[in-house]
């Protein structure tokens, strides 16, 4: 089997990971809306987990969409890389603000805790109209305007400058935790545990994207080394795709409030599911009973009848 070519083994791998994305953030989206979790400080997870389900949904559906020949013409493939693009910067952009809250969450604290509803509402906003503007200038400028050098710098500052921030931020907020020398309190730990949780999503994320963006950027500057094999890039892109997969495994390890939630829920699935084995058998027991009864008493009836006409 020539890996080189888009096969069934492609097909499954990235369907795989289309419906582990999907099941998994939806997942995700029920624990965080539940009231007991629905916090300020979640909202940017919720969002991120949004993102993450329209990857599953669209993002990946349509790249496989593409490699399998199902459609012909040039506005599915122009609608495959906006909608890529999209779900991908913002994620990002995503990633980058909650790095910036996690900081001002432990570097200031009082100042943290005194923010409003409306700051939490700009920080999911920005990072959607973002990455709205961003993908859709790239996409006029390669397929109408048609500037090379302009793309290549919209593109590498549109990869980098998340990066830049969410680094930038846990830069501080290590300095800040390194020098911090007055004992916690629960509020601080509980905000310290969830930065650790973010900071292993946005390592994971570096992780993921990182042989992406390189990809990108060298494919876009250097004419000469196109010549690389589809294999590797649907290695890549699988890797790329897999991010929105990595934060649905880190949660039940990382965070204790997501970790018991799942758990109530799977306990109220499982005891859904033996109430329904129990009535069902209920059922099953009743219609036999019935059955039976009126197997048993049939002759009965049948002899009646006969001593009815003798007479």
């Amino acid at each position: 089997m020539d890996f080189n070519e888009w096969n069934i083994i492609w097909s499954l791998s990235f369907g795989v990971m289309a419906a582990i994305a999907v099941a998994g953030n939806t997942v995700t989206l029920v624990i965080f809306l539940k009231r007991q979790l629905r916090k300020r400080p979640h909202f940017l997870l919720i969002s991120l987990a949004v993102a993450d389900l329209l990857v599953g949904l669209l993002s990946i559906p349509l790249y496989m969409t593409l490699h399998n020949d199902l459609y012909e013409g040039s506005v599915l493939p122009a609608t495959a890389k906006w909608v890529d693009m999209f779900t991908g910067f913002t994620s990002m952009f995503t990633l980058a603000a909650i790095s910036l809250e996690r900081m001002c969450a432990i570097g200031w604290p009082f100042r943290h805790r005194v923010l409003n509803s409306q700051v939490y509402i700009f920080a999911i906003a920005i990072p959607w109209i973002l990455a709205l503007i961003g993908a859709s200038m790239i996409l006029v400028l390669q397929y109408v305007i048609r500037q090379r050098h302009t793309l290549i710098i919209i593109v590498s500052v549109c990869l980098s400058t998340p990066i830049a921030v969410s680094c930038t931020a846990y830069f501080v907020l290590w300095k800040k935790e390194r020098y911090q020398m007055i004992p916690r309190q629960a509020q601080e730990v509980r905000d310290l545990k969830l930065a650790k949780t973010v900071g292993l999503i946005t390592g994971a994320f570096l992780v993921t994207w990182l042989p992406f963006e390189f990809l990108v950027i060298v494919l876009n500057v250097c004419t000469s080394c196109r010549d690389v094999s589809p294999a590797i890039v649907f290695i890549i892109k699988l890797l790329h795709f897999g991010n929105s997969v990595v934060n649905i495994v880190i949660y039940p390890v990382k965070n204790e409030e997501y970790r018991a939630a799942l758990v109530e829920m799977v306990s109220a699935y499982r005891c859904f599911c033996r109430r329904h084995q129990v009535g069902l058998s209920v059922n099953v027991g009743a219609s036999v009973i019935s059955l039976a009864s009126i197997v048993d008493h049939t002759p009965r009836r049948e002899s009646d009848c006969q001593q009815t006409s003798r007479l």
